[in-house]
């Protein structure tokens, strides 16, 4: 074997990450060494993990081995010697942000987290603005003068084992910025409607590059990419036509696609326009086919000379796809047996391809990769595959989410941000999912309604401290009630959630958990958002039950069906006069000095200089006990027994 060999090999273990078995004489002969000898080994070491490339057996235990011994080179997922990775970022005058990001102890990503508007995407939106400056500074003779950006900022980062710092588009060391010092590209990938960033950053480097592309073997990719969802279907066909294992695993397991069938639809007119160049070429070899299986695609995909890599395949079929007026592939159209036509698969699918391809197709060791909430409708269970995706891989990634779920999931204390009001937050794990869910949930109170069998889900954020109080109350009296401690109160922060809440964090895990009940308050939103969602699921599943807040579970006050409650209020909603609030269980003691002046009041002066805000009487109740409730008497409790016996009941407490 020679060196020429070599190469070629590990560049397809590099492709497929199918370990190859070659003897330590093959190895020995490529690296074109007459013997072994003690300096040797280090040399074949250090050439093979700047390739990702590591041996079993290690190189150093082959010593007492035969010649001829065979060695397996297999694919280093975690070699980082020579990648792209990312140190420090300090980002002051962009939109909200003023930070200083420290990811040195962070591993192969880092995950920022916060609230909306917490300046988490703004973060992404800084890094690919200072790349693109950066790419032009690199490219052009007075790029710094044309292509500033327009805030102050440092970046460090590792790139074949030199560290690097950049501050306002100049390097640390004086010396001037190469694309040689630059990642190989940067892939951005956005879930969302807005096109801003796109259009600034990626969109007129794109377009320069495709003016000039020519697909040859080995072509260069664009220094910046951007990948919206609607590329999904390329995207898909992208990963059917490689042969990485790891894409073929996430094709057939995770997609369930062994088979399917390829076809397209071509606008023939504007074939013409692209004549004498590759894009023709691929249409002319592709368009002889009306419908391709994935192993015939395969073969004419392989047949065509200047397509050596997916990556490249997936280039010219976005030109052919997104050329605006110029486009020649109108629609990619891929069915599946059963699962029939695949434009029906869910969001969280097409999420899931687009990440595939971005980390397994479009990037590099060399690449730095941006997910903006990359979770964002992706199933609970499929999030796991998210996290694999991230951590597994020899790539760079900043990821972005609000997704407590997710959170738990990518937990690790050295890749995980919390970002709020533009600057970086120093806090543990706790703080973090508690400000992240406005105070909604915790890690601790996560972990354990995730861990019970139990589950009370709550319509209101301050429904759980009420029932929690109330349970501290009756459990003085009778001991009975503090069997009701031992189920996990989750807050929904709307009826709306609760659906979602279920979906997404009980489902999953539906067949270990006893009972889980969502308590409403009877009012419109309660009923149509929540309750009679949660109706439908318990129709399949009885373990799912939903609740009202009610002063008489016997009563029939408060009707359910679509007739009942049409028959009670006069049409298909709950009417106010004939609601039932969780407030409503308090006694009127509790907000008595409140309500005094408006009883009290005869004048017309009297009832002017009452000030309740835009909400009213009702309102000011309303918070007069989300601020108070805590020193409540006891006995403004006592109408929570109701609900209390009840809950004991659905829960088989008594």
């Amino acid at each position: 074997m020679n060196k020429e060999e070599l190469d070629h090999i590990i560049s397809e273990l590099q492709r497929t990450k199918r370990p190859i078995e070659i003897s330590i004489r093959e190895l020995h002969n490529a690296l074109g060494w007459a013997k072994r000898s003690n300096r040797s080994i280090p040399y074949a070491k250090h050439y093979l993990l700047e390739k990702s490339i590591i041996t079993e057996p290690d190189l150093e235990s082959t010593w007492s081995l035969y010649i001829d011994s065979k060695i397996k080179l297999k694919y280093n997922y975690t070699g980082t010697t020579y990648n792209f990775r990312l140190y420090y970022l300090r980002v002051v005058g962009y939109k909200n942000l003023n930070i200083n990001l420290d990811l040195l102890n962070s591993n192969n990503y880092c995950c920022l987290i916060g609230l909306n508007g917490s300046g988490k995407s703004n973060v992404l939106e800084a890094i690919s603005k200072i790349f693109f400056s950066l790419y032009h500074i690199a490219t052009l003779h007075d790029g710094l003068r044309k292509y500033p950006c327009k805030f102050n900022y440092t970046i460090r980062y590792s790139y074949h084992n030199n560290i690097y710092e950049i501050t306002d588009g100049r390097l640390e060391n004086g010396e001037r910025i190469t694309m040689n010092i630059l990642p190989k590209n940067i892939i951005a990938s956005y879930s969302g409607e807005d096109t801003r960033l796109w259009k600034e950053c990626y969109k007129p480097l794109y377009e320069k590059y495709r003016s000039t592309m020519v697909a040859t073997p080995g072509f260069v990719p664009p220094y910046m990419f951007f990948i919206s969802r609607y590329e999904w279907e390329i995207s898909l066909l992208t990963l059917l036509y490689s042969e990485d294992v790891d894409v073929v695993k996430f094709v057939k397991e995770t997609l369930g696609i062994n088979e399917c069938k390829i076809s397209f639809e071509y606008n023939i007119t504007n074939i013409r326009k692209w004549e004498g160049t590759s894009i023709e070429a691929l249409i002319d070899a592709i368009i002889e086919t009306a419908e391709y299986t994935i192993d015939s695609f395969r073969e004419k995909i392989s047949n065509i000379s200047f397509i050596d890599t997916p990556s490249t395949l997936f280039y010219c079929l976005y030109k052919c796809r997104t050329d605006g007026d110029n486009q020649v592939i109108k629609k990619v159209k891929i069915s599946c047996g059963e699962k029939g036509d695949l434009e029906g698969l869910s969001e969280g699918e097409k999420k899931l391809i687009n990440a595939n391809v971005v980390i397994h197709i479009l990037s590099t060791a060399n690449s730095l990769c941006l997910f903006d909430e990359p979770d964002a409708h992706i199933h609970i269970s499929r999030q796991k595959e998210l996290k694999e995706l991230f951590s597994n891989n020899s790539r760079y990634c900043i990821v972005t989410t609000h997704s407590p779920f997710f959170l738990d999931i990518m937990y690790d204390e050295n890749c995980i941000r919390f970002m709020n009001a533009g600057e970086v937050q120093n806090i543990n794990k706790l703080q973090q999912i508690y400000d992240l869910t406005d105070g909604a949930i915790n890690y601790f109170e996560g972990a354990f309604i995730l861990s019970s069998k139990r589950i009370l889900v709550v319509e209101g954020k301050y429904d759980d401290k009420y029932l929690k109080k109330a349970i501290d109350i009756f459990s003085k009296s009778d001991n009975k009630y503090k069997k009701l401690n031992d189920i996990a109160v989750f807050s929904a922060n709307g009826a709306s959630e609760a659906e979602t809440i279920y979906k997404q964090a009980f489902e999953p895990c539906v067949d270990r958990i006893e009972k889980i009940v969502f308590l409403f308050d009877y009012d419109d939103g309660g009923w149509k958002d929540g309750w009679k969602k949660i109706k439908a699921i318990n129709d399949v599943n009885p373990k799912v039950i939903p609740l009202f807040y009610q002063d008489n579970y016997t009563s029939s006050a408060y009707p359910t069906s679509d007739d009942d409650v049409k028959k009670v209020n006069g049409n298909n909603c709950i009417k106010k006069e004939n609601s039932f609030l969780v407030e409503d269980l308090f006694s009127e003691d509790a907000y008595s000095n409140l309500i005094m002046p408006v009883i009290s009041a005869r004048k017309h002066k009297d009832f002017r200089i009452l000030t309740f805000g835009k909400n009213g009487t009702a309102g000011a109740i309303k918070n007069h006990i989300e601020k108070k409730y805590s020193g409540f008497d006891d006995n403004w409790y006592v109408g929570f027994q109701p609900v209390l016996d009840k809950l004991m009941d659905v829960f088989d407490l008594n």
